[in-house]
């Protein structure tokens, strides 16, 4: 039975839509990985240079014919970080898209043509 939109999970959102881009032919990147080691589940941080974790970095990308797209998944009531903001920000700057995900309806929107209205004008 499918949960209602605001009690869907980030990581439930996220295996959705990463199962949506597959069935598109793309392949997606998860970079919030986690494992699981002698001590249980462990989380791996993506690592700057100075060896000190990007806490702000997106929880997916994935690649295009055109673009690269970094995604961060919220739930409903969800708020992104200082540092998440920043990296929205710096990619914005830069020219890359930035999605904030809360919902399939956030990625579906990039990738399938908006309807038509009775005049011919394309919705949104």
């Amino acid at each position: 039975m499918k949960k209602p939109l605001a009690q869907q999970t980030e990581t439930e959102l996220q295996r959705l839509v990463m199962q949506y881009l597959v069935a598109l032919g793309l392949n997606p990147r998860r970079y919030n990985v986690r494992v699981y080691g002698g001590h249980g589940r462990l989380h791996i941080p993506i690592r700057l240079a100075n060896g000190k974790p990007d806490n702000g970095h997106p929880d997916l990308s994935v690649r295009t014919k055109h673009a690269r797209i970094w995604m961060e998944f919220k739930a409903q009531n969800g708020v992104q970080s200082a540092d998440q903001k920043a990296w929205q920000a710096e990619c914005e700057a830069l020219g890359e898209t930035y999605v904030l995900v809360r919902s399939l309806d956030d990625v579906r929107c990039l990738f399938e043509p908006k309807p038509l209205t009775s005049r011919g004008d394309r919705k949104g």
